[in-house]
């Protein structure tokens, strides 16, 4: 796999292997994707090259994964990642409380902001997932798994659906664009806020939010909610940022969206969650991504809420205030 020596397996998800990898060109960690899928090695070979356009696609930005470079080990495509430490949206949830809109906004906006960026260069999610989400203890956000929908699909090969996540157009086999990525931040903004998954769509779906927290005009809070959760793509908010902005007029005051400076050591949570030692990031370095997609294992079962979930707690799990801790 070029310049990157394996070091060892992260996880197995529905396309195949994640591995933890040196790049010793760049003496950095990077991760690994490599797709073990039922295609023909004339697939193979093709998804091969539409990863390495994706990585001269995909933009830039401080809120999406780099993707390096991509290529084929015997019959399967690869594509390298910058490894970032950091924990998954999906793991902060299951062990914090609900966090009302204000506490979240700074995590969602970094979210929209990325897919949009995404967007704009013609690149779609398609299966965002809150294991697509990395989230450091400073707040900070990262995206993977950007384009390799598409990728699948161009080619005949079937991409993941991870309900309640994907949008119904891409469930249904129908075009979609990036409306469908603004459904999914829909979700994942309902489930920041409330502690709970949403059923249904649009302004039934929101119609059940509750706790938005002090200060809020709730009833704005689930219109923009609503809109986002629509069951048709051309009800959505057309940009991610218009969402954002439209849950930012509930408080009905300015709000810091910045990430917050945290000055004490960032703990791979990543590697804890997998019975590693921690390790701390180094204090100037840039930090590589692993991406969430490295758990990718299919989709669980929405969990079971207790009545206090109300207030924000998982059934079996302790509420914690959703903080950068």
């Amino acid at each position: 796999m070029g310049p990157y020596r394996v070091l060892h397996q992260l996880g197995a998800g529905v396309l195949g292997p994640v591995f933890r990898a040196h790049d010793t060109k760049a003496n950095a960690l990077v991760a690994i994707k490599l797709f073990r899928l039922d295609a023909t090695p004339e697939q193979a070979r093709d998804l091969a090259a539409a990863l390495e356009a994706l990585c001269a696609r995909l933009p830039r930005h401080p809120c999406i994964v780099t993707a390096q470079a991509a290529g084929l080990d015997g019959s399967a495509a690869w594509l390298a990642e910058d490894y970032f430490a950091a924990d998954t949206l999906d793991a902060r949830l299951k062990r914090r409380s609900a966090g009302g809109l204000r506490a979240v906004l700074p995590v969602l906006s970094q979210i929209a902001e990325a897919l949009d960026a995404a967007a704009d260069a013609g690149v779609y999610h398609g299966t965002l997932h809150p294991r697509d989400v990395l989230v450091s203890t400073r707040l900070e956000v990262r995206i993977t798994g950007l384009g390799i929908a598409q990728a699948l699909e161009t080619l005949g090969l079937a991409a993941p659906v991870r309900r309640p996540y994907t949008a119904p157009e891409r469930a249904s086999g129908v075009a979609w664009r990036r409306q469908a990525d603004i459904f999914s931040l829909g979700v994942l903004a309902f489930e920041m806020i409330t502690g709970r998954r949403p059923v249904g769509f649009g302004a039934s779906a929101a119609g059940l939010v509750s706790g938005v927290g002090e200060g809020v005009d709730a009833d704005a809070c689930r219109h923009a909610l609503g809109r986002a959760l629509a069951e048709r793509a051309a009800d959505r908010f057309s940009h991610g940022k218009e969402f954002i902005d439209a849950l930012v007029a509930t408080l009905g005051e300015p709000v810091d969206l910045r990430p917050r400076p945290r000055e004490e050591p960032v703990v791979a949570p990543l590697l804890v969650a997998l019975g590693e030692e921690p390790a701390v990031e180094p204090p100037a370095a840039p930090v590589s991504v692993a991406g969430a997609d490295a758990l990718d294992e299919p989709a669980p079962p929405a969990p079971t809420w207790s009545s206090a979930c109300e207030s924000g707690t998982a059934a079996g799990s302790t509420a914690v205030p959703w903080t950068g801790t």
